[in-house]
């Protein structure tokens, strides 16, 4: 008669409450059953729903662990606490000497040779900021950049730049 319930991690979840499926269009025929005897008769005298707020939160526990688990699969680039470090002065010699495509943004000196040519901007513009902290042309000087285009920075880190302190 309930065909499995494909709700039924919502009774686990939520022991007390009378519903499998939460939602009035969830397929529960025992939610359905209970509810118009409790509205119909006396056989059932009350019923117990869960606070919305609390399977709202549920429900986003559980989106946060499929997100988290998506996350792991994707490669995020080279931890920062495991790329070398090189000064300021260093970083602008390899650049101005070596011919480096390197940008330097917060502080991580980029390797951008083989983004430069797919750069939506044009490559005349980061080629502009070889050698120099372009961290706030990137973050709104010039171009307020996407999330999409921040998170792809961790992909093109090749070193952190040292603090003088």
């Amino acid at each position: 008669m309930t065909n499995g319930e494909g709700y039924h991690n919502f009774h686990h979840e939520f022991p007390k409450d009378y519903r499998n499926g939460y939602r009035p269009f969830d397929y529960d025929p025992s939610k359905w059953l209970i509810w118009f005897f409790h509205t119909f008769t006396n056989q059932v005298t009350s019923v117990y729903r869960v606070p919305s707020n609390e399977v709202r939160k549920a429900r986003a526990n559980i989106d946060l662990y499929k997100a988290q688990k998506e996350r792991e699969k994707c490669d995020w680039g080279t931890d920062p606490t495991l790329l070398p470090t090189m000064t300021y002065d260093v970083y602008q010699t390899k650049v101005k000497d070596e011919g480096k495509e390197w940008l330097l943004i917060d502080d991580f000196v980029l390797d951008v040779k083989d983004f430069t040519s797919a750069h939506p901007g044009g490559e005349k513009i980061l080629r502009a900021y070889y050698g120099k902290d372009s961290t706030k042309a990137f973050y709104g000087g010039l171009n307020n950049h996407t999330k999409a285009a921040r998170t792809m920075l961790s992909m093109l880190r090749i070193a952190k730049i040292e603090k003088n302190e």
